[in-house]
């Protein structure tokens, strides 16, 4: 999520508190927007949309580009091990065992993620977790302990330090702000 602020300094630590991950600043420049936008575009899960099916295609200098282009196998291989580990976001297994059930070998697995994703497995699954467990927070009055089992932590103080590392505030608060701000 991307925010449009006008008045930056009082308002930046409550934009990423409330979950967004970055902001644009008021007035817009259109070469700041383009930027930003491929850059979501890129790091975006396989197969979703992309800007030129969107008919948004930003001049040459402002796009933005991974250092490497996925492969079709990659993008198909990715895409085949992020639908099974979204099935059950709380698995507990290792690298092995995910290139196993996708017919691939581990570093072939890992190489692919970096490619499509621009992080491991481990980190897009770590990001998954706490993206499931901020809706949890906020549509659920499950404890923060149980939210934790639910999306794969056994310690709750291990889930805590992650979703803080990814929100910049605990899940009790984060839980505390979404309420009273109703976002």
């Amino acid at each position: 999520m991307v925010a449009a602020l006008s008045d930056r300094a009082s308002k930046i630590a409550a934009v990423f508190q409330a979950g967004f991950r970055d902001y644009i600043s008021y007035p817009f420049i259109a070469a700041e927007i383009n930027i930003r936008i491929n850059g979501i575009w890129a790091v975006q899960p396989a197969g979703s949309e992309h800007a030129a099916s969107k008919g948004i295609d930003p001049a040459p200098e402002h796009r933005f580009s991974l250092p490497h282009e996925p492969t079709a196998q990659e993008i198909a291989l990715v895409t085949a091990t992020c639908a099974f580990l979204l099935k059950d976001i709380s698995i507990r297994r290792n690298l092995d065992y995910f290139a196993r059930r996708a017919g691939a070998n581990r570093n072939s697995l890992a190489r692919a993620f970096k490619h499509v994703h621009g992080k491991g497995v481990y980190a897009w699954l770590r990001e998954q977790r706490m993206v499931a467990a901020a809706k949890l927070l906020t549509t659920t009055d499950l404890s923060v302990q149980e939210i934790s089992f639910n999306v794969g932590y056994e310690d709750s103080g291990n889930f805590s330090t992650s979703f803080r590392q990814l929100y910049g505030v605990s899940p009790r608060s984060y839980r505390k702000f979404m309420r009273e701000s109703k976002i």
